[in-house]
Protein backbone atom coordinates (compact mmCIF):
# COMPACT_ATOMS: atom_id res chain seq x y z
CA UNK A 1 0.00 0.00 0.00
CA UNK A 2 1.60 3.37 -0.99
CA UNK A 3 2.87 5.33 1.99
CA UNK A 4 1.30 8.58 0.78
CA UNK A 5 -2.09 6.99 1.36
CA UNK A 6 -1.49 6.93 5.10
CA UNK A 7 -1.32 9.71 7.65
CA UNK A 8 0.14 9.07 11.10
CA UNK A 9 -0.95 11.26 14.00
CA UNK A 10 -0.99 11.26 17.77
CA UNK A 11 -4.39 10.44 19.24
CA UNK A 12 -6.20 10.67 22.57
CA UNK A 13 -6.98 7.18 23.94
CA UNK A 14 -10.02 8.58 25.76
CA UNK A 15 -11.49 9.66 22.43
CA UNK A 16 -10.26 7.07 19.91
CA UNK A 17 -10.94 3.85 21.84
CA UNK A 18 -13.87 2.58 19.79
CA UNK A 19 -12.15 3.46 16.52
CA UNK A 20 -9.02 1.43 17.25
CA UNK A 21 -10.83 -1.61 18.67
CA UNK A 22 -11.38 -3.18 15.22
CA UNK A 23 -7.64 -3.02 14.53
CA UNK A 24 -6.71 -4.51 17.90
CA UNK A 25 -9.31 -7.28 17.69
CA UNK A 26 -8.09 -8.40 14.28
CA UNK A 27 -4.61 -8.93 15.74
CA UNK A 28 -5.59 -10.49 19.08
CA UNK A 29 -9.19 -10.84 20.21
CA UNK A 30 -8.34 -10.22 23.87
CA UNK A 31 -6.63 -6.93 23.02
CA UNK A 32 -9.85 -5.29 21.87
CA UNK A 33 -11.84 -5.45 25.10
CA UNK A 34 -13.11 -2.52 27.15
CA UNK A 35 -11.70 -4.00 30.38
CA UNK A 36 -8.17 -4.38 29.03
CA UNK A 37 -8.20 -1.01 27.29
CA UNK A 38 -9.36 0.89 30.37
CA UNK A 39 -6.79 -0.88 32.54
CA UNK A 40 -3.84 -0.46 30.17
CA UNK A 41 -4.54 2.92 28.56
CA UNK A 42 -6.46 4.88 31.19
CA UNK A 43 -5.73 3.48 34.69
CA UNK A 44 -1.93 3.26 34.69
CA UNK A 45 -0.73 4.99 37.91
CA UNK A 46 1.99 6.73 35.90
CA UNK A 47 -0.46 8.35 33.50
CA UNK A 48 -2.42 7.98 30.29
CA UNK A 49 -1.00 5.87 27.49
CA UNK A 50 0.44 7.58 24.44
CA UNK A 51 -1.38 6.57 21.26
CA UNK A 52 -0.64 6.96 17.57
CA UNK A 53 -2.84 5.94 14.66
CA UNK A 54 -2.27 5.42 10.95
CA UNK A 55 -5.28 6.36 8.88
CA UNK A 56 -6.21 6.49 5.22
CA UNK A 57 -7.12 9.61 3.27
CA UNK A 58 -10.75 8.73 4.02
CA UNK A 59 -10.08 8.82 7.76
CA UNK A 60 -10.21 5.05 8.35
CA UNK A 61 -7.82 3.92 11.10
CA UNK A 62 -5.81 0.95 9.84
CA UNK A 63 -2.90 0.89 12.30
CA UNK A 64 -2.17 1.70 15.93
CA UNK A 65 0.84 2.09 18.19
CA UNK A 66 0.93 2.73 21.95
CA UNK A 67 3.43 3.61 24.67
CA UNK A 68 2.77 3.27 28.38
CA UNK A 69 4.53 5.49 30.94
CA UNK A 70 6.59 3.82 33.64
CA UNK A 71 9.56 4.61 35.83
CA UNK A 72 12.81 2.68 35.99
CA UNK A 73 15.81 2.46 38.27
CA UNK A 74 18.95 3.20 36.26
CA UNK A 75 22.14 3.18 38.34
CA UNK A 76 20.07 3.84 41.45
CA UNK A 77 18.16 6.83 40.08
CA UNK A 78 14.56 6.93 38.88
CA UNK A 79 13.93 7.84 35.25
CA UNK A 80 10.77 8.18 33.19
CA UNK A 81 10.52 5.54 30.47
CA UNK A 82 7.92 4.21 28.02
CA UNK A 83 6.84 0.61 27.41
CA UNK A 84 5.67 0.08 23.82
CA UNK A 85 2.76 -2.21 22.92
CA UNK A 86 -0.24 -2.82 20.67
CA UNK A 87 1.57 -2.15 17.40
CA UNK A 88 -1.05 -3.45 14.97
CA UNK A 89 -2.40 -3.10 11.43
CA UNK A 90 -5.39 -4.47 9.59
CA UNK A 91 -4.31 -7.31 7.25
CA UNK A 92 -4.22 -5.30 4.02
CA UNK A 93 -1.63 -2.91 5.51
CA UNK A 94 0.63 -5.45 7.20
CA UNK A 95 3.86 -4.78 5.34
CA UNK A 96 7.20 -3.16 6.07
CA UNK A 97 6.32 0.20 4.53
CA UNK A 98 3.33 1.14 6.71
CA UNK A 99 5.00 -0.47 9.71
CA UNK A 100 8.14 1.64 9.34
CA UNK A 101 6.07 4.79 8.82
CA UNK A 102 4.10 4.27 12.02
CA UNK A 103 7.05 3.14 14.13
CA UNK A 104 9.23 6.01 12.88
CA UNK A 105 6.56 8.53 13.89
CA UNK A 106 6.15 6.84 17.29
CA UNK A 107 9.86 6.90 18.07
CA UNK A 108 10.28 10.46 16.78
CA UNK A 109 7.60 11.74 19.15
CA UNK A 110 9.14 9.79 22.04
CA UNK A 111 12.61 11.22 21.27
CA UNK A 112 11.16 14.72 21.64
CA UNK A 113 9.89 13.89 25.16
CA UNK A 114 11.88 13.92 28.38
CA UNK A 115 12.05 10.13 28.79
CA UNK A 116 15.26 8.18 29.29
CA UNK A 117 14.36 5.28 27.03
CA UNK A 118 11.59 3.25 25.46
CA UNK A 119 11.49 -0.53 25.33
CA UNK A 120 9.50 -3.20 23.56
CA UNK A 121 9.13 -6.98 23.63
CA UNK A 122 8.56 -7.38 19.89
CA UNK A 123 7.81 -10.24 17.57
CA UNK A 124 10.66 -11.24 15.28
CA UNK A 125 9.15 -9.22 12.43
CA UNK A 126 8.72 -6.20 14.69
CA UNK A 127 12.27 -6.54 15.97
CA UNK A 128 13.54 -6.13 12.41
CA UNK A 129 11.68 -2.80 12.11
CA UNK A 130 13.14 -1.55 15.39
CA UNK A 131 16.67 -2.44 14.31
CA UNK A 132 16.21 -0.59 11.00
CA UNK A 133 15.30 2.53 12.99
CA UNK A 134 18.25 2.40 15.38
CA UNK A 135 16.91 0.25 18.20
CA UNK A 136 19.26 -1.97 20.24
CA UNK A 137 18.55 -5.68 20.60
CA UNK A 138 19.45 -6.49 24.21
CA UNK A 139 18.71 -10.22 24.25
CA UNK A 140 16.22 -12.93 23.42
CA UNK A 141 13.57 -14.12 25.85
CA UNK A 142 14.06 -17.66 27.09
CA UNK A 143 11.42 -19.82 28.72
CA UNK A 144 12.53 -21.94 31.67
CA UNK A 145 10.48 -24.87 32.96
CA UNK A 146 10.47 -27.00 36.11
CA UNK A 147 8.44 -30.17 35.65
CA UNK A 148 6.12 -31.29 38.44
CA UNK A 149 5.00 -34.43 36.60
CA UNK A 150 6.06 -36.41 33.53
CA UNK A 151 3.36 -39.09 33.25
CA UNK A 152 0.87 -36.90 31.38
CA UNK A 153 3.21 -35.79 28.56
CA UNK A 154 4.69 -39.30 28.23
CA UNK A 155 1.22 -40.85 28.04
CA UNK A 156 0.09 -38.40 25.39
CA UNK A 157 3.16 -39.06 23.30
CA UNK A 158 3.83 -42.77 23.79
CA UNK A 159 0.67 -44.33 25.22
CA UNK A 160 -0.52 -46.05 28.39
CA UNK A 161 2.66 -48.04 29.08
CA UNK A 162 4.76 -44.88 29.04
CA UNK A 163 2.23 -43.14 31.26
CA UNK A 164 2.55 -45.91 33.85
CA UNK A 165 6.33 -45.67 33.79
CA UNK A 166 6.04 -41.90 34.00
CA UNK A 167 4.20 -42.18 37.30
CA UNK A 168 7.45 -43.40 38.85
CA UNK A 169 9.01 -40.19 37.59
CA UNK A 170 6.16 -38.21 39.17
CA UNK A 171 6.91 -39.82 42.52
CA UNK A 172 10.58 -38.95 42.18
CA UNK A 173 9.77 -35.32 41.41
CA UNK A 174 7.38 -35.12 44.37
CA UNK A 175 10.00 -36.64 46.64
CA UNK A 176 12.58 -34.08 45.54
CA UNK A 177 10.14 -31.22 46.12
CA UNK A 178 8.98 -32.45 49.53
CA UNK A 179 12.57 -32.15 50.78
CA UNK A 180 12.46 -28.39 50.11
CA UNK A 181 9.14 -27.83 51.90
CA UNK A 182 10.71 -26.69 55.19
CA UNK A 183 12.30 -23.71 53.44
CA UNK A 184 8.86 -22.26 52.68
CA UNK A 185 7.80 -21.71 56.30
CA UNK A 186 8.49 -17.96 56.12
CA UNK A 187 6.45 -17.63 52.90
CA UNK A 188 2.71 -16.93 52.74
CA UNK A 189 0.11 -15.78 50.24
CA UNK A 190 -0.65 -12.06 50.27
CA UNK A 191 -4.30 -11.48 51.14
CA UNK A 192 -4.42 -7.68 50.73
CA UNK A 193 -3.39 -4.98 48.23
CA UNK A 194 0.35 -4.34 47.97
CA UNK A 195 1.23 -1.66 50.52
CA UNK A 196 4.07 0.60 51.61
CA UNK A 197 6.36 -2.33 52.47
CA UNK A 198 6.65 -3.02 48.73
CA UNK A 199 7.79 0.58 48.16
CA UNK A 200 10.47 0.06 50.79
CA UNK A 201 11.68 -3.19 49.21
CA UNK A 202 11.77 -1.53 45.79
CA UNK A 203 13.97 1.29 47.11
CA UNK A 204 16.25 -1.06 49.07
CA UNK A 205 17.00 -3.15 45.98
CA UNK A 206 17.27 -0.37 43.39
CA UNK A 207 21.00 -0.94 42.79
CA UNK A 208 20.97 -4.75 42.67
CA UNK A 209 21.10 -4.48 38.88
CA UNK A 210 21.85 -1.39 36.83
CA UNK A 211 18.49 -1.39 35.05
CA UNK A 212 15.12 -2.42 36.47
CA UNK A 213 11.58 -1.17 35.99
CA UNK A 214 10.29 0.30 39.26
CA UNK A 215 8.20 -2.09 41.36
CA UNK A 216 6.34 0.39 43.55
CA UNK A 217 3.25 -0.67 45.48
CA UNK A 218 1.04 1.35 43.12
CA UNK A 219 2.63 -0.25 40.05
CA UNK A 220 2.28 -3.76 41.49
CA UNK A 221 -1.36 -3.23 42.43
CA UNK A 222 -2.11 -2.01 38.93
CA UNK A 223 -0.04 -4.54 36.99
CA UNK A 224 -1.00 -7.69 38.89
CA UNK A 225 -3.82 -7.20 41.36
CA UNK A 226 -6.03 -5.21 38.98
CA UNK A 227 -5.10 -7.02 35.78
CA UNK A 228 -8.39 -7.90 34.06
CA UNK A 229 -7.23 -10.76 31.85
CA UNK A 230 -5.91 -13.25 34.42
CA UNK A 231 -5.71 -13.73 38.18
CA UNK A 232 -2.29 -13.21 39.74
CA UNK A 233 -1.26 -14.34 43.20
CA UNK A 234 1.57 -12.95 45.35
CA UNK A 235 3.66 -14.97 47.80
CA UNK A 236 5.63 -12.95 50.35
CA UNK A 237 8.74 -13.91 52.33
CA UNK A 238 9.05 -12.20 55.72
CA UNK A 239 11.58 -12.18 58.53
CA UNK A 240 10.19 -11.04 61.90
CA UNK A 241 7.33 -9.38 60.06
CA UNK A 242 9.44 -7.43 57.57
CA UNK A 243 8.97 -8.05 53.84
CA UNK A 244 12.14 -9.59 52.41
CA UNK A 245 10.87 -10.65 48.99
CA UNK A 246 7.89 -11.66 46.91
CA UNK A 247 7.03 -13.74 43.88
CA UNK A 248 4.06 -13.26 41.55
CA UNK A 249 2.53 -16.11 39.56
CA UNK A 250 -0.55 -16.93 37.51
CA UNK A 251 -2.08 -19.99 35.85
CA UNK A 252 -1.38 -20.75 32.23
CA UNK A 253 -2.86 -23.18 29.76
CA UNK A 254 -1.75 -26.82 29.87
CA UNK A 255 -1.74 -26.91 33.68
CA UNK A 256 1.21 -24.62 34.32
CA UNK A 257 1.93 -21.90 36.86
CA UNK A 258 3.89 -19.02 35.34
CA UNK A 259 6.22 -16.97 37.56
CA UNK A 260 5.89 -13.45 36.16
CA UNK A 261 7.80 -11.39 38.74
CA UNK A 262 10.11 -11.87 41.71
CA UNK A 263 12.19 -9.52 43.84
CA UNK A 264 14.14 -10.12 47.06
CA UNK A 265 16.64 -8.25 49.21
CA UNK A 266 18.81 -11.41 49.41
CA UNK A 267 18.50 -13.85 46.51
CA UNK A 268 20.70 -16.49 48.16
CA UNK A 269 18.39 -16.62 51.16
CA UNK A 270 14.92 -15.98 49.73
CA UNK A 271 14.79 -16.95 46.07
CA UNK A 272 14.75 -20.66 46.81
CA UNK A 273 11.97 -20.56 49.42
CA UNK A 274 9.79 -18.35 47.21
CA UNK A 275 10.18 -20.65 44.19
CA UNK A 276 9.63 -23.75 46.32
CA UNK A 277 6.41 -22.22 47.68
CA UNK A 278 5.12 -21.86 44.11
CA UNK A 279 6.17 -25.46 43.42
CA UNK A 280 4.28 -26.71 46.49
CA UNK A 281 1.14 -24.89 45.35
CA UNK A 282 1.65 -26.40 41.90
CA UNK A 283 1.62 -29.89 43.38
CA UNK A 284 -1.44 -29.12 45.50
CA UNK A 285 -3.29 -27.80 42.46
CA UNK A 286 -2.20 -30.73 40.24
CA UNK A 287 -0.24 -28.56 37.87
CA UNK A 288 2.11 -30.11 35.33
CA UNK A 289 4.92 -27.55 35.54
CA UNK A 290 6.13 -24.18 36.79
CA UNK A 291 7.65 -21.87 34.18
CA UNK A 292 9.23 -18.43 33.85
CA UNK A 293 10.17 -16.31 30.84
CA UNK A 294 13.21 -14.06 31.30
CA UNK A 295 15.94 -12.38 29.31
CA UNK A 296 18.61 -14.80 28.12
CA UNK A 297 21.89 -14.24 30.03
CA UNK A 298 20.18 -12.05 32.64
CA UNK A 299 20.96 -12.69 36.34
CA UNK A 300 17.58 -14.38 36.88
CA UNK A 301 18.65 -17.31 34.70
CA UNK A 302 21.30 -18.56 37.12
CA UNK A 303 18.77 -18.42 39.96
CA UNK A 304 16.28 -20.49 37.97
CA UNK A 305 18.94 -23.02 37.01
CA UNK A 306 19.84 -23.40 40.68
CA UNK A 307 16.17 -24.20 41.42
CA UNK A 308 15.94 -27.14 38.97
CA UNK A 309 14.51 -25.20 36.00
CA UNK A 310 15.71 -26.13 32.52
CA UNK A 311 15.80 -23.81 29.48
CA UNK A 312 13.27 -24.38 26.72
CA UNK A 313 12.37 -22.34 23.64
CA UNK A 314 13.54 -18.81 22.82
CA UNK A 315 11.81 -15.90 21.12
CA UNK A 316 12.58 -12.30 20.27
CA UNK A 317 13.37 -10.46 23.48
CA UNK A 318 14.02 -6.90 24.57
CA UNK A 319 14.70 -4.01 22.20
CA UNK A 320 15.41 -0.50 23.48
CA UNK A 321 15.75 2.99 22.07
CA UNK A 322 17.68 5.26 24.41
CA UNK A 323 18.42 8.60 22.74
CA UNK A 324 18.65 10.40 26.11
CA UNK A 325 21.30 8.02 27.53
CA UNK A 326 24.11 7.99 24.94
CA UNK A 327 26.77 7.45 27.60
CA UNK A 328 25.12 4.21 28.71
CA UNK A 329 24.48 2.79 25.25
CA UNK A 330 26.98 -0.05 25.61
CA UNK A 331 25.82 -1.00 29.11
CA UNK A 332 22.17 -0.94 28.05
CA UNK A 333 22.89 -3.67 25.50
CA UNK A 334 24.19 -6.13 28.13
CA UNK A 335 21.42 -8.45 29.40
CA UNK A 336 23.35 -9.22 32.59
CA UNK A 337 22.65 -5.62 33.64
CA UNK A 338 18.85 -6.04 33.42
CA UNK A 339 16.27 -7.44 35.82
CA UNK A 340 13.29 -8.02 33.55
CA UNK A 341 10.54 -10.62 33.55
CA UNK A 342 7.18 -11.33 31.93
CA UNK A 343 5.50 -8.89 34.32
CA UNK A 344 7.41 -6.04 32.70
CA UNK A 345 5.40 -6.59 29.54
CA UNK A 346 1.96 -4.97 29.35
CA UNK A 347 -0.18 -7.59 27.64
Amino acid sequence: MPLQHLRVRAADPRVERDRIFPVLRRNASAAGTVERFNWLYLENPHGLARLWVAETAQGEIVGTSAAHPKRAWIDGHLHDILDLSDFAFVPSYRSAGPGLQLLRATLADIAADDVALSYDHPSRAMLALHLRLGGHDVSARRRWTRLLEVSGPLGQRFGAVARTAGRLGDLALRGRDVLARKSTRSVSLLQSPCGEEFDRLDRETCTRTRFRVQRSAAALRWRFQRYPMARHEVLCARDRGALCGYIVFRPRAERELAIVDVLTNDDDRWMGPLIEAVVQLGHQRRQRAVCATVLRDSPIESLLARSHFIPRQEDAGLVITASKLPGLATELRRPEQWWMMEGDEDV
